[in-house]
């Protein structure tokens, strides 16, 4: 077991920065192309303050997890526990997959990944902010961009005096999101792994707000396929997803915005663009406050509550959907985006 503890003070990890590579932050076994395995070994980490999580230079990972960024294990298990008195941020960085991530495996890895997620604020929010370069994204869940093999593990994420905000990056797949997957993370890798299983939790005090990326206007698409997802898979990902989705806002609403470049959505429900499989699982979506589903800015830049997307195919979606906002408006509306002439 890993145990970090800071009894009055924040925890803190920042990916090295200027023009070093491959200089990953990890709390956890392994790194960027180790090649060995981790079954299970548990990960807590507890902060009088904050939990901040930064990636920042050229494939510098920043992550509390086992794996690493092209780790070439076959197995990554262990329950994953974070808790903070203050905040919790994850932010991509400023290169190529400068990823800030809470959970096993890391981009391009393929193995069979495991393990409970909790992660709990219970003083104030918790964001997760994708990057400003390609592939920096910001992810609660095992997986990564392009990581390949079977995932499983119950996720739950608590606000207990605050919210949770997932904000799309300023360039390519710089995504945001709450889930087993990635983005383009198929779950048929060596060992033929084909589902991301369990459930998702979310409950928080405050506002919960999807944003797709805010990079991009009608006639420039900046930041394309940099969505905001509460569920497992993502966009062009292939496999089975499964388990039930819960998002409260007890005190809060709750709001999914579609995002101002192409293919940039704001989803709760397993899948994604492009996506292929069967999916499964309840989904609950209930605040005190309005509920807005929006679409964004652009092409295909859409939001929704719901399991697949556009264009998916080759798979079953099932399983109820309840929308409740017990004090407030359930408002559904369509993209304001127009072709230019």
């Amino acid at each position: 077991m890993i145990t970090v503890r800071s009894t009055n003070g924040d925890v803190v990890l920042t990916g090295a920065n200027g023009g070093s590579a491959e200089s990953h932050t990890h709390i956890g076994h392994g790194g960027i192309l180790s090649n060995y395995d981790v079954p299970d070994s548990a990960i807590d980490i507890d902060a009088g303050g904050a939990v901040t999580i930064t990636g920042s230079g050229a494939q510098n990972s920043t992550m509390i997890g086992h794996g690493g960024e092209r780790a070439a294990g076959t197995v990554f298990g262990g329950e994953i526990t974070v808790d903070a008195d203050n905040e919790i941020r994850l932010t991509g960085g400023t290169n190529t997959t400068a990823a800030a991530q809470i959970g096993h495996g890391g981009a391009e890895t393929d193995a069979t990944l495991s393990g409970d997620i909790t992660v709990t604020s219970t003083g104030n929010s918790i964001f997760l902010t994708g990057g400003e370069a390609l592939d920096s994204f910001a992810q609660i869940g095992h997986g990564g961009r392009l990581a390949k093999g079977d995932k499983e593990g119950a996720i739950g994420l608590f606000a207990r005096s605050g919210g949770l905000t997932l904000t799309g990056g300023n360039e390519n797949q710089a995504y945001a999101q709450v889930g087993h997957g990635g983005h383009d993370a198929d779950f048929t890798g060596t060992r033929g792994g084909t589902t991301a299983t369990s459930d998702i939790t979310v409950e928080t005090d405050g506002d919960i707000i999807l944003q797709g990326t805010l990079a991009g206007d009608a006639a420039t698409n900046t930041a394309p396929q940099a969505f905001a997802a509460i569920g497992h898979g993502g966009q062009y990902t292939d496999g089975d997803f499964l388990g039930s989705i819960s998002v409260v806002s007890n005190a809060g609403g709750v709001s999914l915005v579609g995002g101002a470049s192409n293919q940039v959505n704001a989803t709760i429900g397993h899948g994604g663009l492009q996506s292929r499989g069967s999916h499964d699982g309840n989904i609950e979506v209930h605040a005190v406050n309005d509920i807005d589903v929006e679409g964004g800015g652009r092409d295909r830049s859409y939001a929704q509550i719901g399991h697949g997307g556009d264009q998916e195919n080759q798979g079953d979606n099932s399983g109820a959907i309840c929308v409740i906002s017990s004090d407030g408006s359930v408002r559904v509306l369509g993209g304001s985006w127009m072709p230019t002439p």
